[in-house]
């Protein structure tokens, strides 16, 4: 059974399912616990809130099932990344080493890639 995590209630474009199959392409399991949230400003606010978060920790944002990111915590102890998106892996971020607005552009950048 798969605990989600909706503050805001927004309604989900990524099904768990469909979250834990990106995961699986990139060689990552998925967790029973996931975090989706409305905005990029409200997952990078959250990433950023914490320097070490549990290990697998997943959060998500997707506009639909084509544009999304996909962010899994992947280092003991720490807040590192693993940042993907409908486009792939993209990198590790450090999130709370950026600021707000830093991490929302590049997230952005991520989704907008052609």
């Amino acid at each position: 059974m798969v605990t989600i995590y909706n503050p805001s209630g927004t309604d989900i474009q990524l099904a768990p399912e469909q979250v834990k199959a990106i995961l699986k392409q990139h060689e990552e399991d998925c967790p029973d616990c996931l975090g989706y949230y409305a905005s990029l400003d409200e997952l990078a606010d959250k990433v950023r809130g914490t320097t070490n978060w549990a290990m697998g920790s997943v959060f998500v944002y997707a506009q639909s099932i084509d544009r999304f990111i996909v962010m899994k915590q992947i280092a003991p102890s720490s807040c590192e990344m693993l940042t993907i998106s409908d486009h792939g892996v993209h990198d590790v971020l450090t999130a709370y080493r950026f600021s707000q607005q830093e991490l929302v552009s590049k997230l952005q950048a991520y989704i907008d890639q052609s």
